[in-house]
């Protein structure tokens, strides 16, 4: 994915931006790259120094310091002397992978990922240049002029530590907390009221079990009900989805009144989105109501039609965050299944989200937004994430601590077993990468002792959307 940023100003921007590799450890620079036919006319080339990166800023020969454009001010001055725009002093330009490509380079430690983005990157550059231009207003001339050169400072940013680094260096930094177990729920709720007591800040809560989750979740709005954060609050039942199979729909023993069957399809008289709740069972059909108290007769045969789930009581308030767990494509109500969101208010079963939107009554697949699990995580990106662990697999804990474009909080019980599972990968290894290592533990010495491949895996640990991205700034 590119983003492009047109900058104004930009004093500093280098050593702000582009030196800093790891906001986690601002010790720890890189070094960018002079690229560009541009660059090769202003006889720039290998790395960027500050001094030469703030002359072409300011549209200055790095070398002479003469001027590299007809007008000294790019500010744009009105008649009377104001500034009526600010000048563009420079483009950014960010490169970043996809998170299955940036999980699979920096997590799986793939150096031929990296390489792959940079070239990647080179050829969008290459093709890029090939089309850039100037804007001429000389002399009441008012033109587009193709140059088809660009000066770019080109930095690479992997954001890469072993585990152990990783998370001593948050360690270090005060982000890790250990309390006694059965005081966790409440600290990670004392910590979610201090992230969130900015308004509109994005703060999310990553925990390993539905169990920890539904325990963080009622800390967090028992606190936010004393602070007066939440208003009074509905219990609405809630349909949780039991996963069966096509098999296990089509089984008539499985069901038992009260289930709830939702379909996601019309079929047979019943329409889409349409909920019945199972009143009897008989032979190879269900007999149900739907939320008008009609009777319908359900067949087996329709079990591609619906999914079934069974209810559960949920409190919900204006000022709760839900997690919408269904998609929904309906011209009044639009949804995503795994979308965040905020309650405006609740009256008579109809909630009223913040955006606008209003779930309707027969939708209640969701639930509190508070605190997910990691996998549930991925995709989201909140301003500060909170982990809520004793245990958790590398790979889990770089998609859940890369949730928070700007902090991390991480809550634990026991901080040495927290580090030491950090050491277990998810990662299999190939048949090929298996073979090879069998063949090399034959033909070693002590191939009569049995042993298994041992996986290492860098973690990254800076925090931020893009695991794999390349910054570029670009004079025209």
């Amino acid at each position: 994915m590119l983003t492009i940023r047109a900058m104004t100003g930009g004093a500093g921007y280098a050593q702000r931006h582009l030196e800093h590799s790891d906001y986690f450890d601002q010790n720890r620079t890189v070094q960018g790259e002079w690229h560009g036919r541009g660059a090769e006319l202003l006889v720039l080339n290998g790395t960027v120094t500050h001094e030469q990166f703030e002359a072409v800023r300011e549209g200055l020969h790095p070398e002479t310091g003469e001027f590299l454009r007809p007008r000294h001010s790019a500010d744009r001055l009105g008649t009377d002397g104001d500034v009526e725009s600010k000048a563009r002093s420079l483009y950014d330009l960010t490169f970043s992978a996809p998170k299955s490509v940036s999980v699979q380079a920096l997590v799986g430690g793939d150096e031929r990922l990296l390489e792959a983005h940079r070239q990647a990157v080179g050829v969008a550059l290459q093709e890029a240049e090939r089309f850039a231009g100037a804007r001429v207003r000389l002399d009441g001339e008012n033109s587009n002029r193709q140059t088809g050169n660009l000066v770019v400072a080109s930095s690479i940013q992997t954001f890469r530590q072993s585990p152990d680094q990783g998370f001593a260096k948050l360690q270090e930094m005060g982000a890790v907390r250990e309390v006694p177990y059965l005081e966790r729920a409440q600290a990670v709720a004392e910590v979610y009221r201090e992230m969130t007591a900015e308004p509109g800040r994005k703060v999310l809560v990553v925990a390993p079990t539905h169990e920890e989750i539904g325990r963080v979740t009622e800390a967090i709005r028992e606190d936010l009900k004393q602070k007066s954060v939440l208003g009074v609050g509905e219990t609405l039942q809630r349909h949780i989805p039991l996963q069966w199979t096509e098999a296990q729909k089509k089984d008539i023993s499985n069901y038992q009144p009260d289930q709830v069957l939702v379909f996601h399809r019309a079929s047979h008289g019943i329409e889409k989105y349409e909920v019945l709740t199972v009143s009897g069972v008989s032979g190879s059909g269900i007999t149900a109501k739907n939320e008008r108290g009609e009777d319908k007769s359900v067949s087996l045969t329709q079990a591609r039609s619906f999914s079934v789930h069974e209810r559960q009581p949920i409190e919900v308030a204006a000022g709760d965050k839900l997690l919408l767990m269904g998609n929904r494509r309906e011209p009044e109500f639009r949804a995503t299944n795994g979308e965040l969101t905020t309650v405006r208010s609740v009256e008579r079963g109809i909630i009223g989200l913040e955006d606008g939107r209003s779930v309707p009554a027969n939708n209640r697949e969701f639930t509190h937004g508070y605190a997910v699990t990691a996998h549930r995580s991925q995709g989201k990106t909140v301003d500060t994430v909170i982990i809520s662990a004793d245990v958790m697999k590398q790979e889990l804990f770089y998609a859940s601590a890369s949730r928070g474009r700007e902090g991390i909080a991480i809550i634990t019980s026991d901080v040495d077993r927290l580090g030491e599972s950090l050491d277990v990968s998810m990662a299999r290894p190939s048949a090929i990468e298996l073979a090879k290592e069998i063949s090399q533990a034959k033909l070693s010495p002590e191939h009569g002792v049995e042993t298994m491949p041992k996986q290492s895996i860098e973690q990254p640990a800076h925090i931020r959307e893009s695991g794999l991205g390349q910054g570029m700034e670009l004079g025209l």
